[in-house]
């Protein structure tokens, strides 16, 4: 796998190593331009966020650390660094990108049940 830093490229190449190692990928563009690209939160990914900021018990604090972990999750481009960057500099970007990201792992899907 190719180690993504701050001036790496998102080439078609990438894009595949990253496709064939995630499987599912998504892509958003942020209002500055800044591409970002992130998978699906597993089952096993959430309940481990949900666990780690239990003990927070300011609710809307405890929101908006999980909503920042599941993005350094779930964003899979660009790197860490860029993240943490975006996420600090864009006061309403982790809600949105994780809304984002929770409707691509299933929490928004339209289901009709019929009757048996």
């Amino acid at each position: 796998m190719t180690e993504i830093t701050r001036n790496t490229e998102l080439t078609k190449e990438l894009l595949q190593e990253l496709k064939d190692e995630y499987k599912k990928l998504y892509r958003v563009v942020l209002v500055d331009g800044t591409e970002v690209i992130f998978k699906r939160v597993s089952r096993n990914e959430y309940k481990e966020i949900m666990r780690k900021y239990n003990e927070i018990e300011n609710r809307e604090e405890r929101l908006w650390y999980r909503e920042e972990e599941v993005c350094r999750k779930c964003i899979v481009y660009p790197c860490a660094e860029v993240v943490d960057e975006i996420l600090s500099s864009m006061a309403g970007v982790s809600s949105v990108l994780c809304d984002e990201i929770y409707m691509r792992s299933g929490f928004s899907m339209s289901l009709k049940s019929d009757e048996i």
